[in-house]
C-alpha cells in the first residue's frame, strides 16, 4: 500500500527526499489510522511485523545500494538496524509511548537516519 503510494508520487526518483517521504507517510497514516494503531499496538502481529521489516528492509537495500559506497554484507546490517528501529520507535508511539505527533516523531528518525547522532552529541 504505502509503497504503491511512493510510487505513484514518484518517491524513489529522489530516495533522499525526506521532506517527500514524511508528507507521504503522513497522508498514508491519516488514511489508515485505525488498521494501523490495531495492528502496531498488539504483540499478537509479531510475525507481520517480521514480514514488515524484511519488505522494508529489502526495498531500501534494492533503492540504497546504488547510491552508497558500503559493502553488500555490511549494507544489509544497517538496513535491518534502521528497519528494526524504525518499526519498534512506531509500535511503541501507538502504545502512547511517545508522546510526539507522528509527523514529529519521523522527523527525528529520519535526522538521525541522515546524520547519525553526531550533530547532537554535546562537546565535552
Amino acid at each position: 500500500m504505502v509503497v504503491s503510494v511512493m510510487e505513484e508520487n514518484h518517491y524513489f526518483d529522489d530516495p533522499f527526499n525526506v521532506e517527500m517521504l514524511i508528507d507521504l507517510l503522513d497522508r498514508f497514516y491519516k488514511e489508515e489510522e485505525k488498521l494501523l494503531l490495531a495492528v502496531a499496538g498488539g504483540d499478537s502481529y509479531d510475525d507481520l511485523w517480521i514480514k514488515v521489516h524484511d519488505i522494508l528492509a529489502d526495498k531500501t537495500k534494492d533503492l540504497y545500494a546504488p547510491l552508497v559506497n558500503i559493502d553488500a554484507g555490511e549494507l544489509s546490517v544497517f538496513y535491518d538496524f534502521i528497519t528494526a528501529g524504525v518499526i519498534d520507535v512506531y509500535r511503541r508511539w501507538s502504545r502512547g509511548e511517545y508522546s510526539y505527533d507522528l509527523r514529529h516523531l519521523i522527523e527525528m528518525i529520519a535526522a538521525v537516519v541522515r546524520t547519525g547522532l553526531d550533530p547532537f552529541l554535546k562537546e565535552s
